[in-house]
């Protein structure tokens, strides 16, 4: 199965998500008085729902074992479900059916072909249907928890994390000698191609395949004398020539990156998303209970 993205694995946090409020559930099960006690339900109506040889079926019995295998879990979640849903209100906070295909669509990524997610789905005992739902759930329960605050707060102390610092984009092509750099040199003042001769002469094999380039290159990652002429270039300048331990280089700088705090604009999401990772066990159970104490549930105990 694939795996992308910095965010946490969409499958991996829906299941997380699951056991969590299954966990949930059971605590306040206990703690609530479900498990025992008569009910104050009045019995659904005796309709009859099948006939078998003669002999009749109705709801009533139905909803007893319906209870009995899950109804008190059930309810409890419809409970939880309804607290999350009147506190994202309260904020104006909604869940859009876009919302919930662009998740849908990157968690379908995570897998190699549409068999394989529909066998994971049920292999978790998940319906499509089912899955929308815990979706739109969780990301209620992502944008109620993660507040604007919240994220300011986060940016605000990572700031240098995030900062862009001074780069140059540098190509070069490593041979040993400084003859042979010096004719290469040559070759590229009248007018030879870089990529080219990269290609042909250079002993990096990994610049080589793909023209010389090195990439974005901040301080602090390679050798003093390279990085000081490296840096020294600006872009369309000719070609200079350095010596490293790895022998002589021919350097062209391609692009410079001066160095500049990332806003919070581009790094909202990002924070989101970490905040709402490191948060989904630390805080959403604590959030949890102080909605419930804080509610008027009537529960009428059931058969």
């Amino acid at each position: 199965m694939k795996r992308t993205g910095h965010r946490i694995d969409r499958s991996l946090r829906l299941w997380m998500f699951s056991c969590f409020i299954l966990f949930f559930l059971l605590l306040l099960l206990l703690l609530t008085g479900f498990v025992n006690g008569r009910a104050n339900i009045k019995a659904p109506v005796q309709e009859t729902i099948a006939m078998v040889n003669g002999k009749e079926i109705v709801k009533s019995r139905l909803y007893e074992m319906l209870i009995d295998t899950g109804g008190k879990k059930a309810l409890e979640k419809q409970i939880v479900e309804e607290l999350i849903n009147q506190e994202a209100s309260k904020k104006n906070i909604a869940v859009t059916d876009e919302d919930i295909d662009l998740e849908l669509d990157i968690l379908k990524r995570e897998y190699d072909s549409p068999e394989e997610y529909r066998s994971k789905l049920a292999e978790d005992g998940f319906m499509d249907r089912s899955m929308r739902a815990q979706i739109s759930m969780q990301l209620l329960l992502d944008k109620t928890r993660v507040t604007d605050a919240d994220i300011q707060n986060y940016y605000d102390q990572n700031k240098a994390r995030w900062a862009k610092q001074d780069a140059v984009r540098v190509s070069h092509i490593l041979v040993q000698s400084k003859e042979q750099a010096d004719v290469i040199a040559v070759k590229l003042k009248s007018g030879e191609d870089f990529a080219k001769l990269a290609g042909q002469f250079s002993l990096d094999p990994g610049a080589k395949s793909n023209g010389g380039d090195l990439g974005l290159i901040e301080r602090g990652y390679l050798e003093q004398s390279f990085e000081d002429d490296a840096f020294a270039l600006q872009p369309g300048e000719p070609a200079e020539i350095t010596e490293s331990s790895q022998g002589f280089h021919i350097l062209v700088v391609t692009k410079r990156q001066e160095s500049a705090a990332a806003t919070l604009r581009e790094r909202e999401e990002q924070i989101r998303n970490e905040l709402i990772d490191s948060e989904i066990y630390d805080l959403i159970g604590p959030w949890l209970e102080e909605l419930r104490a804080g509610a008027s549930i009537e529960l009428l105990q059931l058969q």
